[in-house]
């Protein structure tokens, strides 16, 4: 086993690692800051342009509002999944109320902002995720109180404990003492941690695998005191640097001298000491298994003051694109950080051509013409020369049209790293202007897709680590029964009665569909349940009536509307099984309806029967009529032949007796 002086040297030797890497990164993360915010690059030159184009900036603030919606909009980003079906209802109430420490309890928008925005800049943002148990206390002194009055403060105090009263003496003006209330401040706190004072060793590739990591911070020692440390230790270690000495280049970049007032503190109590908690896999008892401890140092020569076994490193990072077996990846910032610098250099070429256009130069014959006439830019001033023709303007012609498709190729080459197109941040109506329907969805899906992966990325590397770890926190360290408003219903929540741990599902992104028609999709299913559940009743084995209203409120959840369950209440085993129980029960209504009905159905049935034989009456009637008809025309044909076949005998017969009388 080390002793501590061994360890303490083991802890240095970590730390200085991590400090060389931490400051190569900065350099990378300093240049793409200045690039963000649009320094200039120090190549400008008197009387030319400087301007400095916004590509990195432009394109990291395309992006965050997408970013944001997908895991502060109306739909879920991520969600606990049960591990068996009795644990579905622990699971719902973990994501609503893991949801509700993130977002009510914590500032959970800004830092979550915060948090994205070191990713697309710096390549890795870093957020702390820790259980807080603050119990401040407050004194109050207090001098010729009337009895009554301390009677009542008694009172009080025997109802909470966290009010005390003491007296002191008691005369003729009335009773003095002091009054402390205690205030009990706990539970889970997330923090945007800046780059410069999150420390890892070189070569990670997993948080929760390294062997080390880091988070220093300057520290009063009236913040120390108040966290249970000796005083006297802390003043043998109060640093005389200001946080930019301590912090290196990133810090100085941010504030400048603004903080080099620390060197001259008010007093003793806000001197600063640098406090590192140091996360270490050490092996401490020796049985050959390193365990994950957390190590607090305060000075420059890292005393330990501090040293416990922990489960896990409290911080959470996401990355913007993670490179393989690295832990910190590439940002979005580095993919436009040249293509900004091009473009400026080409959009200043632009701006000079344009400005000797029209201000050209003027060529002067020494001594034959006024300098201060010549050098006056005010439109029609008179220029005083010794003889015509001493002024003469050196006429340059624009060029830049020519740089013009330079800067569209730019963009495009821009928009193919980046996938941050006009259609992904407001479609242009001049290009899609005669674009059909189709076209332009495709059009927007294809720019989306690129920050649906980016939004897909941030959730596994980071949003579904930090739920699952405000989860554990919530397991471990709240035993008191909690009532707050989820679904717009208030509910009782005791993390204590949860399972050890739960897995997290990640819902955003990569999809087809948007989310109107996601919508349309459910609406749709909503039809077709509410058909079974006609048909089947509510206990059927296609679909409970709990999965009809659990459809209901996330068709209502994507449109916006939060608090689903004002409008839905949950349905309960209990509520289900009384639906049920109620159907099967016979309802003597129903049975006469039913006896109404099925008499009703008969006689349609009889009606039917009788229309049926009146028709085929008819029919026969038709028919005999028909043949009646045919036989009457038969019989007529007939006569009718007869008699044309005598008219022609006689015709024949009276022909027959004209030719034998012309013969005779």
């Amino acid at each position: 086993m080390k002793t501590q002086e061994e360890l303490e040297s083991a802890i240095r030797q970590a730390y200085n690692q991590a400090e060389s890497w931490n400051d190569y990164l900065g350099t990378i993360r300093v240049r793409l800051l200045k690039a963000y915010n649009g320094e200039p690059y120090g190549n400008e030159r008197e009387g030319r342009s400087r301007i400095v184009m916004t590509d990195v900036r432009d394109t990291v603030s395309a992006v965050l509002p997408s970013l944001m919606r997908a895991f502060f909009g109306s739909q879920k980003a991520v969600e606990f999944v049960p591990n068996d079906p009795s644990q579905a209802e622990i699971a719902e109430q973990a994501t609503d109320y893991v949801t509700y420490v993130l977002r009510q309890d914590n500032p959970g928008f800004v830092e979550l902002y915060r948090w994205f925005k070191d990713a697309l800049i710096g390549g890795i943002g870093v957020l702390k995720v820790w259980w807080e148990s603050d119990n401040s206390v407050k004194k109050y002194e207090f001098s010729g109180l009337d009895p009554t009055a301390a009677a009542l403060i008694q009172q009080e105090t025997s109802v909470s404990p966290d009010v005390s009263i003491q007296i002191s003496s008691q005369d003729k003006t009335g009773l003095s003492g002091t009054v402390m209330y205690r205030n009990r401040n706990e539970g889970v706190r997330i923090r945007a941690v800046p780059p410069e004072e999150f420390l890892i060793e070189p070569g990670a590739v997993h948080l929760n695998e390294c062997k080390y990591a880091a988070h220093r911070t300057l520290q009063t020692i009236s913040d120390l005191v108040a966290l249970g440390y000796d005083r006297e230790k802390l003043l043998e270690h109060a640093t005389n640097q200001s946080r930019t000495d301590v912090f290196g280049q990133e810090r100085i970049y941010r504030w400048g001298n603004l903080l080099q007032d620390e060197l001259n503190p008010i007093d003793d109590s806000q001197r600063y000491v640098l406090y590192v908690e140091h996360y270490v896999l050490i092996d401490s008892d020796d049985d050959g298994i390193a365990e994950r401890h957390r190590i607090c140092t305060i000075g420059e020569d890292m005393e330990i003051v501090n040293d416990e076994v922990v489960d896990e490193i409290p911080f959470v990072v996401v990355m913007c694109d993670p490179e393989p077996h690295q832990l910190v990846g590439s940002s979005l910032a580095e993919r436009v950080e040249d293509v900004q610098r091009i473009r400026t250099a080409v959009v200043r070429g632009v701006l000079d051509s344009l400005s000797q256009a029209i201000v050209p130069r003027i060529a002067v014959v020494e001594g034959q013409a006024s300098l201060a006439d010549v050098l006056n830019t005010d439109v029609g001033a008179p220029i005083r020369m010794a003889a015509p023709g001493m002024v003469a303007p050196l006429a340059t012609p624009f060029v830049g049209k020519e740089a013009i498709p330079l800067l569209g190729y730019l963009d495009e080459v821009k928009e193919n790293r980046t996938g941050v197109t006009k259609a992904a941040v407001g479609l242009d109506p001049d290009s899609l202007q005669s674009a059909t329907q189709a076209a332009v969805a495709a059009t927007v899906k294809g720019a989306q897709e690129r920050v649906e992966l980016l939004a897909r990325l941030f959730a596994e590397s980071g949003v579904a680590p930090l739920y699952r770890l405000i989860y554990r926190l919530l397991y471990r360290n709240q035993r008191a029964q909690r009532v707050v408003r989820l679904r717009g219903r208030w509910v009782p929540v005791n993390p204590s009665s949860w399972v050890s741990d739960l897995q997290v599902s990640v819902l955003v992104g990569i999809g087809e569909a948007t989310i109107q028609e996601r919508i349309q999709t459910l609406l749709g299913l909503a039809a077709k349940i509410e058909k079974l559940l006609e048909m089947l009743g509510p206990s059927n084995p296609i679909v409970p009536v709990r999965g009809y209203r659990d459809l209901l409120a996330e068709a209502a959840e994507m449109s916006g509307i939060y608090n689903t369950g004002k409008f839905f209440p949950p349905v309960t085993p209990q509520a289900e099984q009384a639906m049920a129980e109620a159907a099967s029960k016979p309802d003597p209504e129903k049975e006469v309806a039913t006896m109404v009905a099925q008499v009703q159905v008969e006689q349609i049935k009889a009606d039917i029967s009788m229309k049926q034989a009146e028709l085929k009456l008819k029919e026969q009637d038709v028919q005999l009529k028909h043949e009646r008809e045919m036989k009457q025309m038969a019989v007529e044909a007939e006569l009718k032949m007869a008699e044309l076949k005598m008219k022609y005998e006689i015709e024949k017969e009276k022909l027959r007796n004209a030719n034998a009388s012309s013969e005779g």
